[in-house]
């Protein structure tokens, strides 16, 4: 009996000790398995963070910059490469599924795979401290650096929306993520990198100076094809963080000039030791304006806003409000204004741009859109800079907002039809509203045969002298010519205007539809197309910005005409006239939209177009923009009475 019971106690044993033995395997090969540190002669580890969003499903960015990445690779003795990847409802590589998520490693060879798990969210500033934690524990190497690649929504929306959860990384969420590893203090990231848009601002810097010594982002858009990772294979095991940051900068600029010259480029390289200087200055700065802005000086405030270069309008229907800071502290001018450009100065350390007055550093200041200023505060007081410049925008939101402070009214006058000088039409202001006055434009209308009014041109160019705002509506039209020799004119909507070219945005309808195709593989796009216009008369069109953008995010991934096959190209009519004749000043609430549609392989050219010799009737009418961002439109008078 007592061996009876010693046998079946030895055989439990057995039993526990192989169920034991068996969890351990289990748990040394899980899919959360822990490889030992690797102990290499690599001096720098460069973590990609790529959330591949509707960029990788919808256009494969994603597995077109691994590859890119592959055909570069850099002496692997030197440089550490490995990239978290997902975030996408579909993948066009072979490396995971949809349902997943997967670290790789940049070998000789190209991507393999160190660990695959289930999709995690990475929205979430978990799966970003995870990544980090993971690879810095698994290189020991000299500097660790970190690029976030996806979309990106400057400081109050954020940057990588995950498409499977719909969640996005705010920036106070990407500070948590940094809090849960060990680059703080003394032992910072060597740079944190955005291959994201709209996010060198004054906001994310001062968010990751303690944790990196350096940032390399852009206050525009960044084009689809993001950064050129070609500067990888340039890193040398002498190189130090400025002289990579610079290769990347220099290496993105030559990718796009030698491929297109479509794009805004922006790209800066920023020393975040610096930040503190620019802290104070700022300080100072805005305390002083702070005292004194009021309902009576707000006005003058506005118009050094709304002067100031702002990013994300060409390239977005979303108004982010962000402004070049050095650009809007230089209209402030004074003493302390330029203790402020000084440390702006200090802080960059290497910028490129190829468009003017983009100085290198965005700073959020809300204006254009109303309701993101309104809701925006809460998010901002989060963020913890300059107190005094929180306090000034609270209180500039608090009047833009607030009770109307002079109603501005032009309703009853037209513009005045002139043949003096260089201006084809002007509209006089009366001194009360001059002070209140932030902004002009002027829209261009046809009348159609229905007797309905076509919304053709809306210029932002007007010319204020005095009390007098003056226009040219001269040689600004543009008409398309198709194959088949039929034209019109298209709709205009002036962005830019430069010392080689005007820059517009027309309201496009785009479909991908074909003789014989699936009716499951269609697709449809509503966005504007980008025209530049330059002054020898060439008219070139440019990428598609879509009209919804992606959780308001910038889109990033403009598209071609030729990856369409139809165009709409849109149009807004308008009863600007009641059945009596008589002026309606709120025509804008009667629009309807109407549309010319054709193959894109119909588009013979983009031709100049003058309203003014045309045998159709054009109208005028001014738009003038109070300080509060309130709108008031003149009467119509007819440009074209010859």
């Amino acid at each position: 009996m007592i061996k009876n019971n010693y046998n079946k106690l030895i055989f439990s044993l057995i039993i526990v000790i192989l169920i034991t033995i068996l969890v351990i395997v289990l748990v040394y090969f899980s899919i959360e398995k822990k490889e030992e540190p690797i102990q290499n002669t690599s001096t720098k580890t460069i973590m990609i963070y790529m959330v591949g969003s509707n960029l990788e499903s919808d256009f494969a960015s994603a597995s077109s910059d691994l590859e890119e990445i592959s055909t570069n690779i850099p002496n692997l003795n030197d440089v550490n490469v490995v990239v978290y990847l997902g975030g996408s409802k579909l993948y066009h590589n072979s490396y995971l599924d949809s349902d997943e998520n997967v670290i790789l490693k940049l070998t000789d060879h190209g991507f393999e795979t160190l660990i695959d798990f289930p999709a995690k969210n990475m929205g979430s500033s978990d799966t970003l401290s995870y990544f980090i934690n993971y690879i810095s524990d698994l290189y020991k190497t000299d500097e660790y650096s970190l690029i976030l690649w996806d979309h990106g929504g400057g400081p109050l929306i954020g940057y990588g929306l995950d498409e499977t959860t719909n969640d996005i990384l705010t920036l106070s969420e990407i500070k948590n993520a940094l809090d849960n590893t060990k680059f703080n203090g003394d032992n910072k990231l060597g740079f944190i990198g955005f291959d994201a848009c709209l996010m060198a601002s004054f906001e994310v810097a001062n968010l990751f100076a303690p944790y990196s010594n350096y940032l390399i982002a852009s206050e525009e858009v960044i084009p689809g094809d993001g950064w050129d990772y070609a500067f990888l294979k340039d890193i040398s095991k002498s190189d130090d963080t400025v002289i990579i940051g610079e290769k990347i900068i220099n290496n993105y600029f030559n990718y796009y000039e030698n491929i297109t010259n479509m794009y805004d480029l922006t790209l800066s390289l920023f020393d975040l030791s610096k930040i503190e200087n620019l802290n104070s200055s700022l300080n100072s700065l805005f305390n002083y304006l702070n005292k004194n802005l009021s309902t009576e000086t707000f006005a003058n405030f506005v118009k050094t806003r709304v002067k100031s270069k702002t990013f994300g309008d060409y390239s977005s229907s979303t108004k982010y409000d962000l402004v070049d800071l050095y650009d809007l502290v230089q209209l402030t001018g004074g003493d302390l204004a330029n203790q402020v450009i000084n440390n702006i100065d200090d802080l960059i350390i290497y910028n490129k741009a190829n468009i003017k007055r983009a100085n290198g550093l965005t700073i959020y200041y809300p204006y254009s859109n109303k309701a993101m200023a309104v809701s925006s505060m809460s998010t901002y007081k989060k963020f913890n800079v300059v107190d005094s410049y929180y306090k000034y925008i609270v209180n500039f939101t608090n009047i833009l907002i607030g009770k109307p402070i002079k109603k501005l009214d032009i309703s009853s006058r037209a513009p005045v039809i002139t043949s003096s000088g260089s201006y084809d039409f002007t509209f006089t202001l009366t001194d009360d509203e001059l002070a209140n006055f932030s902004s002009a434009g002027y829209n261009i209308f046809r009348r159609n045969e229905e007797g309905y009014y076509e919304l053709l041109y809306v210029g932002n160019d007007a010319v204020l002298e005095g009390n007098t705002l003056k226009a040219n509506i001269h040689d600004k039209g543009i008409k398309v010519v198709t194959n088949e020799e039929e034209s019109d004119n298209i709709v205009l909507l002036l962005y830019d205007t430069t010392d080689e070219y005007r820059r517009y945005i027309t309201p496009v309808m785009l479909t991908n539809i074909s003789e014989n195709m699936d009716f499951s593989d269609y697709k449809m796009q509503s966005g504007y197309l980008q025209l530049a216009v330059y002054n020898n008369g060439n008219i070139e069109a440019l990428g598609i910005v879509p009209m919804d953008d992606y959780a308001n995010v910038a889109p990033k991934k403009l598209t071609n005409l030729n990856d369409w096959k139809t165009i709409q190209f849109l149009k807004m009519s308008y009863n600007i006239f009641d059945s009596n004749g008589n002026y309606t000043s709120n025509w804008e609430g009667s629009g309807t939209i109407t549309g010319w549609e054709f193959g894109i392989n119909d588009i013979k050219s983009f031709e100049k177009y003058d309203f003014l010799q045309s045998e159709d009737e054009y109208y005028c009418i001014f738009v003038i923009n109070d300080s509060q961002g309130n709108v008031s439109y003149s009467q119509p008078i007819l440009l074209n009475k010859n």
